[in-house]
């Protein structure tokens, strides 16, 4: 499964953040986006990394043993739990989670800046 760099784009009153999702190999019903929306007064809080479909995905690319292949950057402690959560699905339900390759190709270099709001 391949998330390609999410985009961040401001339509009818919302702010959509959202990445196109490859897999594959053909998977019927499977969207091939995954997008999140908010109202537009949060945009400036909305930032465009790819940590929230990292972590959204990342269960049905073990359950469709589907390597995960994460383009967009995220944060590297995202980075770490996701390799630690990975361990544990696929310890605690190895039929239903398989072990997959997850790969990152770039990281946050800096902390989000947060404008004193935590979400």
């Amino acid at each position: 499964m391949i998330i390609h760099p999410p985009q961040k784009i401001l339509s009818d009153g919302e702010v959509i953040l959202c990445a196109k999702v490859e897999f594959s190999k053909s998977i019927p019903d499977i969207p091939t986006q995954l997008w999140f929306a908010f109202p537009e007064r949060y945009a400036p809080y909305v930032a465009p990394t790819s940590d929230a479909f990292a972590s959204t995905l990342l269960q049905i690319a073990m359950f469709f043993n589907e390597d995960l292949e994460v383009r967009g950057a995220v944060s590297p402690q995202l980075a770490y739990n996701l390799h630690e959560i990975h361990a544990y699905f696929s310890q605690c339900s190895p039929k239903l989670f398989k072990p997959i390759h997850i790969q990152f190709e770039s990281y946050l270099s800096e902390p989000i800046q947060s404008a004193g709001k935590v979400g």
